[in-house]
């Protein structure tokens, strides 16, 4: 066997040389492992900082002094391109983190370029302002003292502002009998009372008030008392511990004593209570939870049906049908992903145009109720959550039924917008309980709607802070600017 070519001989060594170059190939299709970098020691901003203003006084205080040898145009490009890149990459490294400022006061803080010459000004510390500093104080308001140094007793006791002491800059409250004089930025204002402000009666000794709603009429100084006109009880002097500002949806309200400024004195509606705070609609349909200690009553009248979410279009006539399907089929679609409620939904027209609506809204595969003078009883039987979901209806056959008799809608169209009460009428329907969440209701404006009608719609939807479209505010003027321009008709004059 030792001779043999076969095992021993050439034949076994090109076994050998076969099975190498396999192996070989098995490692070169296997993927590469990328190499991992060893971990770096992270450090927090102020040694960064720290290591950044070293390398710069370094690069100040100790110039190179390497004789460098002359470079060729080629290398001294390429030198200026790596320099640009590192400036890019320091800028993006400055731009993504955070610096310490001169205002944080520790010992290990690094000040840079304004910061430290502002520290060496201000000699006080600055932090976030009280709400009483951005607010216009007036007599009368109840307040809360915080902040204070030498007398700490009092902070967080309740007092009412009497007047403002000019020569000390400062204004006097009264605390258990006694005057104090306290600047602005150790108050926080509790209670914002104001003349006319609606209020309710809290904390006295006759139940029979306790609970009433009334209305201040004004601050009377030399008793220290609110004048309040209490329903049923005519004008009773009260202390302002004992008046809470009542709030309610609807009211026009101005905010005030934020921290953002930029919202100081902004105007909005309350629209309803959420945990403690209210919850208003600025201008342009924007929201937010805010207390009620940042709320200054402007009007006793309230806004139409706040709680409705209204959106009103101008279309022409011929796109009305295409948009009331688009509303149904995004509800649908919405239902269908659990986003909404199953809920059912009112359509209002003329007699004249429920028969062409219903039409469109069958050939799309939509199914739907007419509601007319005739056969109303059996007509509204099938309209439920189980049933048809869609009613096409008028004013008149609806009102013959009472609130009770008519299931609880969430989403009403006005595909016909005939004067400015259907449209009252139909919110009101639309907004039966008052409470939240108060539906979404859709007007459709044509050419055909009056002036007058579209003048009223933009001051609801004004008063109630929600976007106009641009079209309603032009119908609205129409019939001034045509006036304007529409040429004087006379006698001409003799000469």
């Amino acid at each position: 066997d030792k001779n043999n070519l076969q095992i021993q001989g050439r034949a076994g060594l090109g076994r050998r040389r076969e099975k190498g170059r396999s192996e070989r190939q098995k490692q070169r299709q296997k993927p590469r492992e990328k190499p991992v970098d060893p971990p770096v020691a992270q450090l927090s901003y102020v040694e960064l900082a720290k290591q950044q203003e070293q390398k710069a006084e370094a690069a100040t205080t100790q110039p190179s002094q390497v004789v460098q040898a002359p470079q060729s145009k080629k290398a001294r490009r390429k030198q200026r391109k790596r320099t640009q890149q590192e400036a890019e990459r320091s800028e993006t490294w400055e731009n993504s983190h955070v610096i310490p400022k001169a205002d944080l006061k520790r010992d290990d803080t690094l000040y840079f370029g304004e910061d430290r010459a502002q520290e060496g000004n201000d000699g006080e510390e600055k932090g976030p302002l009280p709400k009483a500093s951005a607010i216009e104080l007036s007599p009368g308001m109840l307040v809360r003292i915080a902040g204070l140094k030498n007398m700490t007793t009092l902070n967080g006791e309740t007092c009412t502002l009497q007047s403002w002491n000019v020569a000390a800059e400062r204004w006097s409250v009264r605390i258990e009998g006694n005057d104090k004089l306290l600047k602005k930025e150790n108050l926080e204002v509790k209670a914002l009372l104001r003349p006319h402000t609606p209020v309710r009666l809290i904390g006295l000794r006759m139940q029979e008030l306790n609970g009433k709603n009334g209305l201040c009429r004004e601050w009377k100084a030399e008793k220290s008392r609110w004048l309040v006109a209490v329903e049923g009880h005519g004008d009773v002097l009260m202390k302002a511990e004992n008046l809470e500002v009542l709030l309610k949806p609807g009211l026009q309200v101005q905010l005030c004593g934020l921290q953002t400024s930029e919202l100081n004195g902004a105007e909005a509606v309350c629209l309803a209570p959420l945990q403690g705070r209210w919850r208003v609609r600025l201008e342009g349909g924007a929201e937010k939870a805010l207390r009620p200690e940042n709320l200054a009553v402007l009007s006793q009248e309230a806004t139409f049906c706040p709680a409705v979410t209204q959106h009103v279009e101008v279309l022409e006539a011929e796109e009305k049908p295409s948009r009331l399907l688009r509303i149904l089929r995004d509800v649908q679609e919405a239902e269908r992903k659990g986003l909404v409620q199953r809920s059912l939904t009112l359509v209002f027209c003329l007699e004249a145009s429920i028969a062409p609506v219903s039409l469109a809204l069958g050939q799309r595969q939509v199914a739907c109720l007419k509601l007319t003078a005739s056969n109303q009883q059996e007509r509204l039987k099938g309209f439920h959550l189980d049933g048809k979901r869609v009613l096409l209806c008028t004013d008149e056959a609806l009102s013959a039924y009472g609130a009770s008799s008519i299931p609880e809608v969430a989403r009403a169209v006005s595909y016909d917008l005939p004067d400015l009460q259907c449209h009252r009428k139909r919110l009101e329907r639309l907004n039966k309980s008052g409470e939240e969440p108060g539906g979404c209701y859709h007007a459709f404006v044509t050419d055909q709607v009056p002036a007058e009608v579209c003048r009223g719609l933009c001051e609801m939807l004004q008063a109630a802070r929600i976007p106009i479209h641009p079209r309603l505010k032009e119908l609205s003027t129409r019939e001034a600017s045509q006036k304007a321009e529409a040429p004087t008709v006379g006698k001409k004059r003799r000469r």
